[in-house]
């Protein structure tokens, strides 16, 4: 399973691999801004993904989609 970023762009500082040694069967797989689970069955990945400790850099989110009409016309787009 691929464990997705909270934002486009965002880098991985860190990652806590203790936080599933629970689950002796999980592994996270790390290649540079790439994170990912991997298991013996779908529900352990399941697991892993849910509990694995990973933090990433701050970058600016999409606008919310409740406001994204109005983002869309109030923000610097090319006319």
């Amino acid at each position: 399973r691929v464990i997705r970023p909270p934002a486009i762009g965002a880098e991985l500082i860190s990652l806590d691999e203790a936080s599933i040694a629970h689950l002796p069967a999980a592994r996270a797989v790390r290649v540079k801004n790439f994170l990912g689970v991997v298991a013996e069955d779908e529900w352990t990945c399941v697991r892993a993904m849910r509990a694995l400790k990973a933090q990433w850099s701050n970058v600016q989110r999409l606008p919310d989609q409740s406001g994204l009409v109005k983002s869309l016309r109030e923000g610097p787009l090319l006319r």
